[in-house]
């Protein structure tokens, strides 16, 4: 079934209602939205030659026109990809490669780039809106099977180059359906997304609001906290339906968090690891709260949930992320070496999931599509998890070299390999070091290839990866040492040695890039 009929039967059903806030224009209704995909739709049909199952990427932000142009690309049967437009320009060419777009429609402040990337199919977000204008509000939607392709959503390259995850309209459908009802969300209520439309996350929120026929509210672009209490006061909306805890505790530390009225609110807290000091904060201003676990691959919730419609939030315990749900899938923990299953409560393994909201596999990427989904059809997370006795789960740690910082994963293995490529580095290992903000940073250990100083290094290593990795994924911690512990044969870092190395270190929000000796004579 075609996703798109979910704004179509809201215009029908309550055309007058606020479906989008786009802060930058005036709402739109269910019958405006409506009528602008339909436009929309009917350009990119007859203006631009895009076909059913073609793929159309875009660069754009949090606005009405973006949305239209997702449910107009869903209506005449194609396919959304949202470019994340924090990437550089590799990344970028990698998507292009991948997915062999028909068309890629962007903001004019990213034309320079698009047109590098590929400069025979860009077209402006605001042209074709304006095209849109003189098309015709009628539009017969495309049937769409349950495992036709609504989406691609590419995740940022955290185990080498980005894959795109299928998003099929079935699978979406059962996960925004599920979200609507296990939460009790109603269509009068208001939804507050904090989230970029690039993010799954950001497409969850959105999309389950209007799947509900409720309003909702799209922050878009810069993120801060004072914006985001601005929007909380003028809107008071009903939901944060995913907030991750690095926005949370961004919101903490304003000083008008602390008067902030959310007894009204009710927040889904998603995206890395939730201690239950987390929940507290929102929890001291009067909202209710509750743990999602999902993923990209999931149709980004969920794997296991808790139930806000049940009253979860008065029952289950702080910090555990809900049970597997039926309805969404079925979960089981696995020996990460052995790959046994794990039975019983207390025993932490790798969590694997199968079910109605799994992704199919990777966009063109079957290799890596085997990796993940073995033969029973089982999607290997690499998530580490405790389920208790009631079989609630606790989610932390990796079964691989990647961390979860700031809501996105990142890759040590790719932080170490640009640290390799210094010609001041003989060797180099990273691991993950606390943070306040963050959640985990990446810490760099470094075995320089000459007498220099520990400052010196990180100085001199900082600045060449300015050059060379994304500013979010460089290390905030540099220790410097003789020589990486590793096994004798060099196959791999001793990770208790490593984790000796930072043992009680916690970075605070305002660190910027510090070495351990600085760290040390704070008396932090």
């Amino acid at each position: 079934m075609n996703l798109a009929w979910w704004l179509e039967t809201g215009a029908r059903e309550c055309p007058d209602r606020t479906a989008v806030v786009d802060p930058g224009h005036a709402p739109l209704t269910y019958a405006e939205l409506n009528s602008l995909s339909n436009r929309i739709g009917n350009t990119l049909r007859e203006r631009f030659g895009v076909s059913e199952n073609d793929v159309v990427l875009t660069l754009a932000g949090e606005t009405h026109g973006h949305v239209g142009l997702m449910f107009g690309l869903w209506k005449i049967g194609a396919i959304f990809c949202p470019m994340n437009r924090t990437q550089n320009l590799s990344w970028f060419q990698h998507i292009v490669r991948v997915t062999r777009p028909r068309l890629l429609v962007v903001e004019p402040r990213f034309l320079e780039i698009a047109r590098e990337v590929w400069p025979e199919g860009v077209v402006e977000i605001a042209e074709v809106v304006t095209m849109a204008e003189s098309a015709s509000p009628a539009l017969r939607i495309a049937g769409r099977a349950n495992a036709d392709i609504a989406m691609i959503n590419f995740t940022t390259g955290t185990t080498g180059p980005s894959k795109g995850v299928i998003m099929p309209h079935g699978a979406l459908i059962t996960s925004y359906l599920g979200g609507v009802h296990w939460s009790g969300m109603r269509s009068s209520d208001k939804l507050f997304c904090t989230m970029y439309l690039f993010h799954a996350g950001g497409l969850s929120v959105l999309l389950t609001g209007l799947v509900a026929h409720a309003t909702v509210i799209l922050m878009g672009e810069p993120w801060s906290s004072e914006r985001a209490i601005d929007f909380l006061e003028r809107y008071r909306p009903d939901w944060l339906f995913i907030m991750v805890p690095v926005m949370t505790r961004d919101l903490n530390r304003n000083p008008r968090f602390a008067t902030l009225d959310c007894s009204n609110l009710k927040v889904h807290l998603a995206g890395e690891p939730v201690t239950p000091a987390v929940q507290k904060m929102w929890e001291d201003r009067g909202a209710r709260t509750l743990i999602l676990y999902g993923m990209t691959e999931s149709m980004a919730v969920c794997v296991t949930l808790n139930s806000f419609l049940y009253g979860d939030d008065g029952r289950v315990g702080k910090g555990l992320t809900g049970a597997p749900n039926p309805e969404f899938g079925e979960v089981k923990l696995i020996d990460p070496i052995t790959k046994d299953a794990l039975q019983g409560a207390g025993v932490q393994g790798e969590i694997c999931f199968r079910g109605d909201v799994r992704t199919p596999g990777y966009y063109n990427d079957p290799a890596r599509t085997r990796e993940s989904i073995d033969q029973e059809g089982w999607f290997h997370t690499f998530d580490l998890g405790v389920r208790n006795e009631n079989g609630y789960f606790t989610v932390g740690g990796r079964t691989d070299d990647i961390i979860s910082s700031g809501a996105e994963k990142l890759s040590l293995i790719e932080v170490e390999s640009a640290i390799l490529r210094c010609p001041l580095v003989e060797d180099a290992a990273c691991i993950g070091v606390p943070h306040e903000r963050f959640g985990q940073s990446p810490a760099a250990i470094i075995a320089p290839k000459e007498a220099i100083g520990e400052e010196t290094l990180r100085d001199e290593v900082d600045a060449f990866l300015r050059e060379h990795l994304e500013a979010w994924k460089r290390p905030r911690l540099y220790v410097k040492v003789d020589a990486v512990p590793r096994t004798l044969a060099k196959r791999s870092k001793i990770w208790p040695q490593l984790r000796g190395l930072i043992q009680g270190v916690a970075l605070k929000a305002e660190d910027r890039v510090l070495t351990l000796g600085e760290y040390k004579a704070r008396g932090a």
